[in-house]
C-alpha cells in the first residue's frame, strides 16, 4: 500500500483529534515521514546481494527472500536525509535537542565513522555499542540510523514482495526480510488479519488465532485486552512466549494507516501491556518520548 504526505497528514489530524497529547509527536513524525517520502520520490538504488534467480529459490523452500544485512543504503541520498532529521529533531523535544549536537560530533557525516554506522543500521547491538562508545544517547541514535534507513528499505521491499504472494506465506517472520512482525491489521470482511514487518513495513498474512511470535494457538494461552473508547485498537497477548502486540482494525478507521504513526500514537497500549508483564519483541520505530 504506497502512502503518500496528503494520506498521512489525514491520519495524524484525524488521530490528533481524537488524542490531542499525541499532537507534538506526531507533528515532528509526519515531517519525519515527508523527508523519508521525498526521499522514496526520487527513486534509491537497487542493492542486493541476491540474484532473481536466487530469490525464487529461497522462496521456494520457504525462506525469506532477503537477508535484512543485504538492504544496501545510497549514501548519497542518506547523507542529507540523516543531517535533515537531526534539523527536525533539533526543533522536536529536550531529549533530541540535547542529544543531537553530540552525535553530531561523533559521527559527521562526511566521516568513515557515519558511513560505517549506516552500512550496519540493521544491527541495532552494533548501533548501540557505536553510542555506548562515543557517550551519546543511544535511543536517538537508534532512532535517527533507523528512519534514515526506513525510505531505502520500504522501497526496495515493494519491489521485492512482487515476487511473492503474502497471502500464502504463513509464518512469524517477515517474508521479504526475515524480521519480526511490529504491529497487525484486520481488514476486509471477516477481519483478515495481517502482520507488519518492523523493519521493511511489508504485510503478510496470518492466521486469525495464532500468537504473532511463537505461533501457539492454544486459546488457553491467548488473549487480548482493549478499551471501550478505541475500538479500533487492541492488544494481543500470549501466555506462552509473554508477548503482545498491538493490533489496528482498519475496517474502524477513515483513513489509510501508515502503521509507524499508528504504532507511535499508540503508545499508552504499551504502558498497559508492559505493566501486565508482556513485552514486544519488536517496534516501528525506536521512539517512545
Amino acid at each position: 500500500m504506497r502512502l503518500s504526505p496528503e494520506s498521512v497528514k489525514e491520519q495524524i489530524e484525524v488521530i490528533s483529534t481524537k488524542r490531542p497529547a499525541y499532537k507534538p509527536l506526531l507533528d515532528f513524525f509526519g515531517q519525519v515521514r515527508n523527508a523519508q517520502f521525498m526521499v522514496a520520490a526520487g527513486g534509491v538504488a537497487e542493492s542486493s546481494t541476491y540474484a532473481a534467480r536466487e530469490l525464487g529459490e529461497r522462496h521456494r523452500a520457504g525462506l525469506p527472500l532477503f537477508d535484512v544485512a543485504g538492504f544496501g543504503l545510497d549514501l548519497s541520498k542518506a547523507r542529507p536525509l540523516f543531517e535533515g532529521l537531526c534539523d527536525l529533531g533539533l526543533k522536536s523535544n529536550e531529549k533530541m535537542r540535547e542529544a543531537i549536537p553530540g552525535i553530531r560530533e561523533a559521527f559527521p557525516t562526511d566521516g568513515a565513522s557515519w558511513e560505517e554506522l549506516m552500512v550496519n543500521h540493521y544491527d541495532a547491538a552494533y548501533v548501540g555499542e557505536c553510542a555506548g562508545e562515543r557517550g551519546v544517547d543511544g535511543q536517538v541514535l537508534a532512532f535517527l540510523v533507523k528512519e534514515t534507513a526506513r525510505p531505502f528499505i520500504e522501497l526496495r521491499a515493494e519491489d521485492l514482495v512482487t515476487l511473492i504472494d503474502p497471502e500464502r506465506w504463513r509464518q512469524v517472520v517477515c517474508p521479504v526480510c526475515g524480521s519480526c512482525p511490529a504491529m497487525v491489521e484486520l481488514r476486509e470482511e471477516g477481519g483478515k488479519r495481517y502482520l507488519h514487518c518492523g523493519t521493511c513495513s511489508t504485510a503478510w498474512r496470518w492466521k486469525r488465532l495464532a500468537c504473532a511470535y511463537c505461533a501457539a494457538a492454544d486459546s488457553d494461552l491467548l488473549g487480548y485486552f482493549m478499551s471501550e473508547a478505541e475500538e479500533e485498537y487492541r492488544v494481543d497477548v500470549c501466555d506462552g512466549c509473554h508477548s503482545y502486540i498491538k493490533t489496528v482494525d482498519r475496517r474502524a478507521l477513515t483513513y489509510k494507516p501508515d502503521m509507524v504513526i499508528e504504532d507511535l500514537s499508540t503508545l499508552h497500549l504499551d504502558m498497559v501491556a508492559r505493566e501486565k508483564g508482556y513485552v514486544r519483541p519488536a517496534v516501528m520505530s525506536p521512539v517512545s518520548w
